[in-house]
């Protein structure tokens, strides 16, 4: 009796242990197991269904495309773009991406499907460029057109459009995204003529991305597909931001300052002067010329009301610079021109060399004078308040040596079938200095470059306002960013030592 009692026991806790150990087994995780490299890569397409480029889409036919991980289920409102615009449901099961018309495809046109790099992996993982495909191919030629993006490090959106272009009205034809190696491809382009405009912005609008974004623009006029692949490089720049006037203080009723400014920086103030005589009550209109680096523009102020404002404030001096043939004297205010006398301090005679830059600047002839005298009651504004010093005592500094002047230059050769004026720059990759130079038919020397290692460019001066300044294009009007290449390697100058046969050839752009 008593052994059939421990056999009894003994097959209990075996079936206990065997329950147990099952039970664990098959509730263990199943999730994808730890360990390993970790995952930085983005989801890579296996297959495509309907093959792309070859196969025709009917009716409510669905495109699916299969990665070789699973994908993120959350799906950006922008990631897929057709040509010509299809309403279309776009879902993701598992590692498989659907994309399905609510009515369905069009038979009377290619129809052309991108991806955008917004795709991404369950960890987070997106893309490594755009994904494009094609449907019932209309042309039986197609080319393609890519590049590379200079001077930024982001995701760069860019839209192709048909020449000529309308940006008020016209939307891209079609668009991508640079890859993670800072490249873009437009494929199955048709024959025809192209611009491109690309920006650092997620929301693609060139009339907002291009006063409120980096951007850049092709270089062409229009890029004319007919029967090669074409190639693009593409700069990014700084956004053309216009002005805006935070604030007007009416000195007298002639005499206004604006307080001007653009996004992120700290308000100008800009004074203006009437050249008509107002008085309080009057209804005026301001039109201030303001420029960007790369346009020329008007800022309107409309309906303003004069205020009744009676100026007592004097003027007085705000700074001066020395230079090497005058001193610039800058007042607080426009000054009484006919009124203005300054003196040699020394030998206390009048100075006839001077003349208005405009009403409240003067420059005064340096000549063999150690220091110049102004007094009070030379110095008086429109509505006769006196300057409040007494008088005023500007010495002229000794010159001092000339900072030491490294010897060593940048020498090179230019290719291209343009005879346009071309910049070429030497940027140090350290102190971020930059030297600019001018080609001479088609060779040019930087000189004077301190030690270190350069990124050296050239680029055609297209610039309206600043000529010697990278121009990156318009669009209203249209006009294309300036052409340019860059040295395939670094230059490295050292002290007191010509660094020559450099090439900067624009025929291989």
């Amino acid at each position: 009796m008593l052994c059939k009692l421990f056999y009894m026991i003994n097959r209990i806790k075996y079936i206990f242990n065997y329950l147990l150990i099952f039970l664990v087994i098959n509730c263990a995780s199943q999730a994808i197991p730890s360990g390993g490299p970790e995952d930085i890569s983005g989801p890579i397409i296996k297959s495509v269904h309907p093959e792309n480029k070859s196969s025709t889409l009917f009716g409510k036919d669905k495109i699916q495309i299969v990665f070789n991980e699973l994908l993120d289920g959350k799906l950006s409102s922008k990631l897929v773009r057709f040509h010509p615009d299809v309403k279309c449901n776009v879902y993701v099961k598992n590692n498989r991406l659907f994309i399905e018309p609510i009515n369905e495809w069009p038979l009377n046109s290619s129809i052309e499907v991108t991806i955008g790099r917004e795709l991404k992996d369950w960890l987070g993982n997106n893309i490594n460029q755009s994904i494009q495909l094609i449907y019932n191919m209309q042309f039986s030629l197609y080319n393609s057109i890519e590049g590379r993006i200079y001077n930024s490090d982001k995701i760069i959106q860019l839209g192709l459009y048909e020449w000529p272009v309308n940006f008020d009205e016209d939307l891209p034809y079609k668009f991508v995204q640079s890859n993670s190696e800072g490249r873009y491809k437009f494929l199955y382009v048709p024959h025809g003529k192209y611009i491109i405009f690309a920006t650092e912005s997620n929301d693609f609008n060139p009339k907002i991305n291009i006063r409120n974004a980096n951007y850049g623009m092709s270089s062409s006029k229009y890029i004319s597909i007919i029967d090669q692949d074409k190639v693009q490089n593409i700069f990014i720049d700084k956004p053309l931001v216009k002005e805006t006037i935070d604030e007007i203080v009416c000195v007298n009723s002639n005499y206004y300052k604006f307080y001007i400014s653009n996004l992120g920086s700290d308000s100008e103030v800009v004074d203006y002067f009437l050249d008509k005589n107002v008085t309080a009550g009057d209804t005026i209109n301001f039109f201030i010329n303001r420029t960007n680096e790369r346009e020329n523009y008007i800022i309107k102020v409309q309906d303003y009301i004069v205020p009744n404002v009676i100026d007592t404030i004097p003027p007085q001096i705000v700074s001066t610079y020395i230079n090497h043939d005058s001193i610039l004297v800058e007042f607080s205010e426009p000054i009484f021109k006919e009124s203005f006398v300054v003196y040699n301090a020394k030998s206390k005679d009048q100075i006839s060399n001077f003349k208005f830059i405009n009403s409240n600047i003067v420059s005064i002839g340096k000549d063999s004078i150690n220091s110049i005298k102004i007094y009070k009651e030379n110095v008086k504004d429109l509505f006769n308040n006196h300057m409040l010093d007494s008088v005023k005592i500007i010495t002229i500094p000794l010159n001092e040596d000339d900072d030491y002047i490294f010897s060593s230059t940048i020498k090179g050769i230019i290719n291209s079938d343009d005879k346009q004026r071309l910049v070429v720059q030497a940027a140090n990759i350290g102190s971020k200095k930059t030297y600019s130079a001018f080609n001479v038919g088609d060779s040019f020397s930087i000189n004077n470059v301190e030690p270190g290692h350069y990124i050296v460019w050239a680029y055609s001066m297209d610039g309206i306002v600043d000529s010697v300044r990278y121009f990156s294009g318009t669009i209203i009007p249209y006009k294309p960013s300036s052409k340019f290449i860059f040295c395939k390697d670094t230059i490295e100058v050292r002290k007191n030592w010509d660094v020559g046969g450099v090439i900067l050839d624009f025929k291989e752009e």
